[in-house]
């Protein structure tokens, strides 16, 4: 998918989280918390865009290897701090599945 389709995607989601509730309760969920934590893979380009420019950006972190830095631009796949404790700098960026999940 082109990155900024995904980036629009991901920003109308949450720009209009009141017209999902609306249809389905569920969608309370919704929310930049919710989304970063609970998602165990890497975020698409676009969507790791939009995530980033909402903040705070030391929530999301890389995890290609020698990446120092969990907010440079230039870090590669990135995924929510929780499932990458512990894992050390060696994990490859876009595996798909992290160890436990």
């Amino acid at each position: 998918m082109d990155e900024e389709l995904a980036y629009q995607i991901t920003k109308t989601l949450f720009e209009h989280t009141d017209q999902l509730i609306a249809i389905h309760p569920a969608a309370n969920d919704t929310t930049m918390k919710f989304s970063v934590d609970s998602t165990p893979i890497a975020f698409h380009p676009g969507a790791l865009r939009y995530y980033e420019e909402q903040g705070p950006r030391s929530r999301i972190v890389s995890v290609r290897e020698g990446a120092t830095n969990p907010t440079d631009s230039g870090a590669g796949s990135r995924v929510r701090p929780a499932a990458v404790a512990g894992m050390g700098a060696g994990v490859a960026a876009g595996a798909g599945r992290l160890p436990g999940v």
